[in-house]
């Protein structure tokens, strides 16, 4: 029993009437799992991924430009080293983004799962 593999979806929404320009995602996958690097119709791949044994592995993605009240989805999987019982923890993605000449940061909510 326990999961081995998790499907992570990013929603990112532009909420105003104007475009937003460079913008970059960063999500982070703990140690204890890898990134699943399978290519998934219709989102879009990482720019880079780098990887850490001890810290696990941080995945970019850039997007030049998202007009207003756009919407993306952006999707991957993960594969644990270990079939996962209890909780796991994700944590927060970060957005950067360029708006009126200044760089502007917003995190996500962070994620706890728990499988039986």
């Amino acid at each position: 029993g326990g999961i081995s593999e998790l499907k992570i979806l990013l929603y990112i929404r532009n909420r105003s009437m104007k475009s937003v320009n460079q913008i970059k995602i960063l999500d982070k996958v703990p140690h204890i799992a890898d990134l699943h690097e399978e290519v998934i119709i219709g989102t879009l791949k990482p720019n880079k991924i780098l990887k850490d044994s001890k810290r696990g592995t941080l995945v970019e993605w850039e997007i030049p430009m998202l007009e207003g009240y756009e919407e993306r989805i952006i999707s991957y999987k993960i594969k644990s080293k270990l079939s996962i019982l209890g909780f796991f923890n994700m944590p927060a993605a970060i957005l950067k983004f360029k708006k009126d000449n200044r760089i502007k940061t917003v995190q996500s909510n962070k994620i706890k799962a728990a499988f039986k």
